[in-house]
């Protein structure tokens, strides 16, 4: 891709996986892992399904956010599955509900078919290695120092419908892919030349933020400008989103 790029969704995403993992099997191998949730929600609504409550809500963080603070649940993933169970469906919800945002879950999800040509990520940090550790010899058998990095990049969203992901622009200027491997959400996605027009936040600085929202309606204080252009994708299950890098602004909704 050359220039901004154009995002792309995969229809096929899932191609040649001969065991897809499933929102119910990751619970499950996962019930007793302590996870965080982030949430808009009321915190006594939490508390009444969850052993520990802490304060922080609104994925991504945000400085900004002084009227109303965060808040956090810290919770298992067996209390975070009740959780789900429990949630009203969309159009009965009066915020949105808690979301496990950028969960690093030990059982890995295979590597969609399209990224196995192109993410280097085992060569470049290898080469790395090499060039940190010239002449020490690891031991025989011993797992490569990087195995932990490669597996921190691969992250899983699970909630209910409703969780949202403020408008945000990803760190790291690299590409990118959401997956979908259950219900579906919608993505909003802003080119980086856009980025003048949707008002970015000079109190966020660990991860650049927007004080726009797609999802506001017309006139609203918070509206995104008519000029700005929008790339939305309904992402279902076995999707793919592709996201170029140079750090598109992204919005994200879970709808069901």
């Amino acid at each position: 891709m050359s220039g901004e790029g154009t995002p792309l969704v995969v229809t096929d995403a899932c191609a040649g996986w001969s065991d897809k993992p499933t929102a119910a099997s990751l619970l499950a191998a996962h019930a007793d892992d302590e996870v965080r949730c982030f949430s808009e929600c009321a915190t006594a609504r939490v508390t009444s399904l969850c052993a520990q409550v802490a304060v922080n809500d609104r994925a991504p963080a945000r400085h900004a956010d002084t009227a109303r603070p965060q808040r956090t649940a810290r919770v298992t993933v067996a209390q975070y599955a009740a959780y789900i169970a429990a949630t009203p469906p969309l159009p009965q919800q009066a915020s949105p509900p808690f979301y496990l945002n950028g969960w690093r879950c030990a059982t890995a999800v295979p590597v969609p078919y399209f990224m196995k040509d192109v993410d280097a990520t085992e060569a470049i940090l290898t080469h790395l290695g090499t060039a940190l550790f010239k002449g020490a010899a690891a031991a025989e058998g011993a797992t490569p120092w990087w195995t932990g990095l490669a597996a921190a990049l691969q992250k899983l969203f699970l909630s209910p419908a409703g969780c949202t992901t403020r408008l945000h622009f990803d760190a790291g200027d690299a590409h990118g892919y959401l997956l979908q491997l259950e219900g579906s959400k919608l993505v909003v996605l802003y080119p980086p030349s856009d980025t003048t027009l949707l008002a970015r936040l000079a109190s966020e600085t660990e991860t650049p933020q927007s004080g726009c929202d797609p999802l506001a309606p017309p006139g609203s204080p918070v509206a995104v400008p008519a000029a700005a252009r929008a790339h939305v994708a309904l992402l279902r299950p076995g999707e793919a989103l592709i996201i170029p890098r140079c750090g598109h602004c992204s919005r994200e909704r879970a709808e069901k």
